[in-house]
């Protein structure tokens, strides 16, 4: 994602965030959420990569990753998390962007995209420790 597009993913949220609190996802609402779908793509990646020869598999995957990216748009996410979902919503379109090229049998640009995915996971992990918050894994 270009760095103009996450600036106006940010300002979309802070502005969102400013709405009242009574719309916000609820923070046990969005801790679960979250787990879900990071938990997916994580699993999704793993799966996909070792088996990159498949473009139906990767079809499959990119459109589960496209709900989840819709779903992470209609969340607005508790203060708590507001510096979080930035970087979840990277992550979930970077995955969804790797499933592609699997799927338009471009499996090399896979790896571009895992990258991605890393460096955005460590931004949220590194946001994540210094709010001192860690969510819970599904397994």
């Amino acid at each position: 994602m270009k760095r103009w597009m996450k600036a106006a993913l940010w300002a979309v949220l802070v502005m969102s965030s400013a709405a009242s609190d009574a719309t916000a996802t609820t923070k046990k609402a969005y801790i679960n959420q979250y787990v879900l779908i990071m938990d997916f793509t994580e699993r999704a990646m793993l799966w996909v990569e070792k088996h990159k020869d498949d473009p139906a598999l990767g079809l499959v995957a990119q459109e589960m990753a496209e709900t989840n990216i819709k779903l992470l748009q209609d969340i607005s996410p508790p203060k708590e998390f507001i510096e979080i979902h930035p970087h979840l919503v990277s992550i979930v379109e970077n995955s969804a962007n790797a499933f592609e090229a699997v799927a338009s049998g471009s499996p090399a640009a896979f790896y571009q995209y895992k990258k991605n995915v890393a460096k955005e996971r460590k931004a949220m992990f590194d946001v994540m420790r210094e709010l001192n918050f860690v969510f819970p894994a599904i397994i």
